[in-house]
């Protein structure tokens, strides 16, 4: 076990090809090799990075509105900007409201209830309504086929499984108190992160296809 500063109070995290890229409320992305070894602001946008995800050497980032329109970003492994564009959520800061299913981005956009599907490089594929979407904070993950896991956290706290295909909610669960974070442990696993001011951190398995 090695612990490491970045250089600002982190948000959420992703790992990919022998790297650590950490999201920071300052609007910087810092990359932490295997040895250690940070390099601060690898990524550098406006405002707080609230979700990030590495895929075939990509790195998607979700960008805090600060009351306007979320933003998204996409950069290659060497930090250079390849593409960006408007998301219509601009509501309270959230974490990994972010995914990618099919070589489709999904995100979550709470303030008109739904999940949005975009193009790898940003083009709008379309809208999955959803009124069960929290207001305030969740997580997604990608659950199997064309689907994927939510965590609520907000005033009515639940976990639930959303076919992208037909904009089902497959199962709704609210065995797990304030899920803050969820994914995926193996094909049928999904680990769950609870919190309460009162408590410490609890991690819960669950099992994707049923929620039980």
């Amino acid at each position: 076990t090695k612990q490491v500063a970045v250089g600002n109070p982190p948000f959420t995290v992703c790992h990919y090809k022998g790297y650590t890229y950490v999201a920071c409320q300052n609007g910087a992305v810092d990359r932490i090799d295997e040895g250690g070894q940070v390099t601060p602001s690898f990524i550098k946008v406006t405002y707080w990075v609230t979700g990030i995800i590495a895929h075939e050497d990509r790195l998607y980032t979700l960008m805090y509105g600060c009351g306007g329109p979320y933003k998204v970003y996409v950069h290659d492994l060497t930090g250079q900007q390849l593409h960006s564009w408007n998301h219509g959520d601009r509501g309270n800061y959230t974490a990994r409201a972010l995914g990618i299913i099919n070589n489709e981005l999904v995100i979550a956009d709470r303030t008109n209830k739904r999940f949005t599907i975009y193009t790898l490089t940003g083009g709008r594929v379309r809208d999955v309504p959803c009124k069960l979407i929290s207001n305030h904070h969740l997580t997604i993950c990608h659950a199997a086929d064309n689907s994927i896991l939510v965590a609520n956290f907000d005033a009515k706290p639940e976990l639930y499984r959303v076919n992208l295909t037909t904009g089902n909610i497959e199962w709704r669960s609210d065995r797990v108190d304030n899920p803050v974070g969820i994914l995926m442990h193996s094909k049928d696993v999904a680990l769950v992160t609870s919190y309460s001011i009162s408590q410490q951190v609890k991690i819960w398995t669950l099992n994707a296809d049923t929620g039980k």
